[in-house]
């Protein structure tokens, strides 16, 4: 939410318009070089409203984000957005999962893969656990 050009923002009142994964490659009529101006204008065209309706709950890096969909027919399912990769638009599967699946299966996925990760880490003593007296960090009274 924090992109400079105001009508470049994505809309989470508007519906996501996907159902189906999507993968459109965008063709300018004019070489980016020759008329950058021209360029953008026509870009911003093309992905105008492509990620509507969305919320973005994770950035993998490299252009990769996950998305809460809030509005439309994938209401509270989770989406991918890896057109910086030439990846396109798609159901959420970087889990494992196979199928589309919700927040709350989601989140409790990622819960199991992260105490998995912690349990295996733990188990080759590739993290050391300290015992001390301190009150944890939430604990300040």
């Amino acid at each position: 939410m924090d992109y400079k050009r105001p009508n470049s923002l994505l809309n989470p009142s508007k519906p996501f318009p996907r159902t189906k994964p999507w993968n459109e490659e965008f063709v300018s009529t004019v070489n980016e070089e020759d008329n950058e101006e021209e360029y953008e204008r026509q870009y911003s065209e093309f992905s105008k409203n492509l990620m509507n309706g969305v919320l973005a709950i994770s950035n993998f890096g490299c252009g990769i984000s996950l998305n809460l969909v809030v509005n439309g027919e994938e209401y509270g399912n989770i989406w991918t957005d890896d057109r910086g990769n030439d990846g396109g638009i798609y159901p959420s599967h970087e889990l494992g999962n196979k199928d589309k699946i919700t927040f709350l299966n989601w989140y409790e996925l990622w819960l199991d893969n992260s105490l998995n990760e912690i349990k295996d880490k733990l188990e080759n003593k590739e993290i050391e656990v300290k015992n001390t007296n301190q009150k944890p960090w939430w604990k300040i009274w």
